[in-house]
C-alpha cells in the first residue's frame, strides 16, 4: 500500500480551498501520434497564481522546465535548449481550443469534475457546456467531457482516487484528446500516475532560462 507522510494533502477533500503553497509529483506518460514518452513530474504550485513544472526522463535527467501563470505557458526545452512562449489567445487561435490558467490548474487538481457536487460555477473558463462522467455504481462524478464540434475538438480527462486511513486522495488523471491544428487533427493522451501532494512553506521550483537559449514565440500563422 502507498504511504503518504503527515503532510500529504487529502485532496479530495480539500476543494474548494488549497492550501497557498503545495507539491505535486507523478508518474508520466505521454503518447503522441508516433511517440511516446515516459517519466516524472514535479509541480510547484502557487494557488490561484502559478505553477512551476520540472519533466524527467526515465533515468532522472530533466528535460523540461517550466511555467503555468494568468499570462500564458512558458516551456524550456533542455535538451535542445529551446524555449517555447505561449499566451492564452495563441492557444485559441492556433489549436481552436480555449483554455486560461484557471482551466489548467482546474484539470490538474481534479476541481472541474467535482465543482458539479459543491454546485460550485466556473466562469468565463469554457467556451460550450462541460459534460460530467459519473460513476454507475456511487453517482460521483469521475471525469469531465468537453466537445466542440464546430471548432472540431474534443478534450476529456478521468480521475482515479484512493482511499488510506479514511482519506480521500487524488491518485491519477488520463487526460485523452483531439485538438484540431492548421485544419490537421493533433490527438494524443497524458497519463499521470501516484500522485503526491505535500504542503510548502514557499515555491520549491524556479524557471531560470540560461541566456544562451533560442527563444520561440509559438502564435498562428496568418
Amino acid at each position: 500500500m502507498e504511504q503518504f507522510s503527515p503532510q500529504s494533502l487529502d485532496a479530495a477533500n480539500l476543494f474548494p480551498t488549497f492550501p497557498p503553497f503545495f507539491s505535486i509529483q507523478a508518474v508520466l506518460h505521454f503518447v503522441h501520434l508516433h511517440h511516446s514518452f515516459r517519466g516524472h513530474i514535479v509541480c510547484s504550485v502557487a494557488y490561484d497564481r502559478q505553477i512551476h513544472f520540472i519533466v524527467k526522463g526515465p533515468l532522472g535527467i530533466e528535460v523540461i522546465r517550466g511555467l503555468i501563470d494568468k499570462k500564458g505557458v512558458t516551456v524550456v526545452n533542455r535538451l535542445r535548449h529551446l524555449v517555447y512562449q505561449w499566451d492564452y489567445q495563441s492557444i485559441n487561435q492556433l489549436y481552436h481550443f480555449y483554455c486560461n490558467y484557471s482551466f489548467i490548474q482546474s484539470l490538474l487538481l481534479g476541481t472541474l469534475g467535482r465543482s458539479v457536487e459543491h454546485k460550485i460555477s466556473i466562469p468565463n473558463v469554457l467556451p460550450v457546456p462541460l459534460a460530467y462522467i459519473y460513476d454507475p455504481f456511487t453517482s460521483k462524478v469521475i471525469g469531465i467531457k468537453l466537445v466542440d464540434r464546430q471548432q472540431g475538438y474534443w478534450f476529456s480527462v478521468l480521475y482515479q482516487h484512493k482511499v488510506i486511513k479514511h482519506k480521500t486522495f487524488l491518485s491519477g488523471i488520463e487526460m485523452n484528446f483531439s485538438l484540431k491544428e492548421r485544419k490537421q487533427s493533433n490527438k494524443g493522451r497524458v497519463i499521470l500516475q501516484k500522485f503526491h501532494f505535500k504542503r510548502l512553506k514557499k515555491p520549491t521550483i524556479r524557471l531560470k532560462i540560461p541566456d544562451h537559449y533560442r527563444k520561440i514565440v509559438v502564435c498562428p500563422q496568418r
